[in-house]
């Protein structure tokens, strides 16, 4: 069983009910969530904040973390939500769409100078992970929608 590392976006109601509850049944309804951006490719927490430092490479911004960009509002043993401050999605949505794969590579080339022990390769599964979070993110932008990083085991 490996770790659920998921970007979301919907009802802010329901996916904090949803979550306190660890409720799955509650995600599936529909209008809960209605933006997806699946991050379960076999990674650990701290490789997000991978991704996040390789983005100031597109960017043309100083390097951040996730992590400090993160509220609380679950956190469980073994799941957890967090909301997503805006200046970590303005942050992202400065690497230009058309450099997203370019962005996938780095990271995990960065991944694997952090891991040298495992075997890590940019699948299209990572890329397409990349580019939902980018849609998610503008679309949480436009629609003034908050952006939620769920987590469990």
């Amino acid at each position: 069983m490996g770790l659920t590392l998921e970007f979301l976006l919907g009802n802010d109601k329901l996916i904090r009910k949803a979550s306190k509850n660890l409720d799955f049944d509650l995600f599936d309804q529909p209008g809960c969530i209605i933006k997806k951006a699946d991050f379960s490719l076999h990674l650990a927490p701290k490789d997000l904040n991978s991704l996040s430092i390789s983005a100031s490479k597109f960017n043309n911004l100083n390097p951040i973390t996730l992590r400090e960009y993160l509220v609380l509002i679950v956190n469980e043993r073994d799941y957890g939500l967090f909301q997503v401050a805006n200046n970590w999605i303005n942050y992202f949505l400065k690497v230009p769409a058309d450099n997203l794969e370019h962005l996938a590579k780095e990271w995990f080339n960065q991944m694997m100078k952090e891991h040298p022990n495992e075997k890590i390769e940019l699948t299209a599964e990572g890329i397409e992970a990349l580019k939902d979070l980018y849609i998610l993110c503008e679309f949480a932008v436009n629609e003034k929608k908050s952006v939620f990083h769920f987590w469990c085991l």
